[in-house]
């Protein structure tokens, strides 16, 4: 599976990890990746795709609650978080990421070779005491393939 961003050249994916199709007179269809925290919205009369980055989940499931979602997005999303380029989306694919999220404590289970795993940790605040948290976790991880995201 790649994860590469969108870019100039328009042949880019788009990974995500939800959908929601809006009724909306401006918005069409938005993607969302909880692991990048990257929000894709699509706007219906011109086909446009935006990327927003480092957008909370919370702001995401708030947009699908929305009343309005074009006012949502107007007071919420735009100017809001950094805006990546935009696509046309005819030439985007669309590849949806299912991705299981673990949340470790000290030690990493992995029962699913070949799956890509995402791994939340809480770390300590003693900067030591997290340094060989990482360290552990890293050696747990070895041979499988992974990504590592800092929050």
């Amino acid at each position: 599976m790649t994860t590469s961003t969108l870019d100039a050249s328009l042949d880019a994916d788009v990974i995500y990890t939800d959908s929601f199709d809006f009724d909306s007179t401006n918005i069409d269809v938005a993607y969302y990746d909880e692991v990048s925290g990257n929000l894709y919205v699509q706007f219906l009369l011109s086909g446009v795709l935006y990327q927003y980055g480092g957008v909370p989940a919370s702001v995401w499931n708030n947009f699908k609650a929305a009343g309005s979602p074009g006012q949502f997005y107007a007071y919420s999303i735009k100017g809001r978080y950094a805006r990546g380029v935009q696509v046309d989306a005819r030439n985007a694919v669309f590849e949806r990421r299912e991705v299981p999220v673990v949340t470790a404590a000290n030690t990493v289970k992995i029962d699913k070779p070949g799956k890509v795993l995402v791994v939340r940790i809480t770390l300590p605040a003693d900067l030591f005491e997290a340094a060989e948290e990482i360290i552990a976790i890293g050696e747990a991880l070895d041979g499988y393939d992974y990504e590592a995201e800092v929050v």
